[in-house]
């Protein structure tokens, strides 16, 4: 099927919205026939971006160039562009909208090796309703791996004041605890360090003062 904006433009006769519907079925079955006969799904980004293009605010879509664009063709950078679209098109007020954060979070972490965008992600995501409550702890996790321990633990300490649950909270002090630790063994390293070399700028702000 041809699948260039202007032929989609002719035969939709102003229908953008009814044709990215029908090409999203179309790409259902093609899928399905696809992993079924364990044949190529070459034409996936395409399909995505004719759907996207045609239909911006096609959350579905986007959505599952999150889930499946990674996975079968490990383009992690188109990934990455497409959500963006997805981050802007779509409506916040979508239930499903926080999907979106959430695999631009993942994609950073695993395609990008980026965990302080990754936690940052995760983080917006975490803010909608109704988003599972594993999320903060996620972010949290992501925070204590990334090389940014004091943004982290503002985070950490933020999310500490909006939940309740007993079982994030438990997560999230260990968190806290473990950014804690980070920053205080840095310190200690850059304290050493200048106790060697004192002439070195940065000696007030390594031992707490300003």
């Amino acid at each position: 099927m041809d699948l260039s904006l202007p032929y989609l433009s002719l035969i939709s006769l102003g229908n953008e919205s009814l044709m990215a519907d029908c090409l999203w079925l179309d790409l259902l079955f093609r899928l399905g026939e696809s992993i079924k006969n364990e044949s190529g799904t070459w034409y996936l980004t395409a399909y995505v971006d004719a759907i996207t293009t045609l239909s911006p605010s096609f959350e579905g879509a986007y959505e599952l160039a999150g889930t499946l664009v990674p996975k079968l063709t490990g383009d992690f950078q188109y990934t990455h562009e497409v959500l963006q679209k997805g981050e802007i098109h779509v409506s916040k007020g979508n239930p499903r909208y926080w999907y979106i954060l959430f695999y631009l979070g993942i994609n950073a972490y695993f395609g990008q090796d980026d965990a302080f965008l990754a936690a940052r992600y995760i983080d917006a995501a975490s803010k909608f309703p109704d988003t599972p409550t594993f999320l903060p702890v996620f972010a949290a996790s992501l925070y204590t791996l990334s090389d940014n321990e004091f943004a982290g633990l503002a985070v950490v300490e933020r999310y500490l004041k909006e939940f309740d649950d007993p079982y994030v909270l438990h997560r999230l002090r260990e968190k806290q605890r473990s950014l804690q630790n980070k920053i205080d063994v840095n310190r200690h390293r850059e304290f050493m360090r200048l106790i060697v070399n004192p002439n070195g700028s940065g000696f007030l702000e390594a031992i707490g003062f300003e």
